[in-house]
């Protein structure tokens, strides 16, 4: 487990700022094609030398255009992984907050298809309801993450099941 930046530019500057910081990896959003692929993929690889060779570098794929472009963005040497931006990949597709609709699955399975096929970049997802871990596993995705505030919701589960009413009353 590492910590992965989601940053909201892939500007050079903002991006080594954050490797410097220490980050275990780095999230793009909107990576509509395989040249926006080779811009991350330069900036962290080549922003401080053979340091940061096993930096993680994952794609998100949010839209109907980076659904076609899939093919290009996975065979970038150097990526990592891409990973289907769930919300934002329903709303452009039009079928806002409806991820069981036809066309969403047809683009989720277009990604991890594309990516199982490059024989090196994981499809990801981001879990945001713990328990749907297993049938996205099933689907064939090979790269989970998962939010901090849905890894402490199920902690502080765990933990008040474990320990009960702590409420003490005199």
């Amino acid at each position: 487990m590492t910590s992965i930046l989601r940053p909201w530019s892939n500007e050079p500057g903002l991006l080594t700022r954050f490797l410097d910081c220490g980050i275990g990896g780095i999230q793009l959003p909107h990576v509509e094609d395989a040249h926006i692929a080779r811009e991350l993929i330069s900036t962290v690889r080549e922003a401080r030398g053979p340091q940061f060779e096993d930096t993680l570098v994952v794609a998100m794929i949010e839209s109907p255009a980076a659904v076609g472009n899939i093919s290009d963005i996975v065979a970038v040497d150097g990526l990592d992984a891409v990973v289907i931006g769930m919300a934002d990949l329903v709303k452009a597709l039009g079928h806002g907050g409806n991820q069981k609709h036809p066309d969403v699955e047809r683009a989720i399975d277009a990604v991890v298809e594309a990516a199982t096929r490059s024989g090196r970049v994981a499809p990801g997802i981001n879990l945001h309801h713990w328990d749907e871990g297993p049938a996205r596993i099933q689907q064939g995705f090979r790269w989970i993450t998962i939010h901090a505030k849905t890894m402490l919701a199920r902690g502080t589960q765990q933990l008040h099941a474990l320990l009960g009413d702590t409420k003490h009353t005199p």
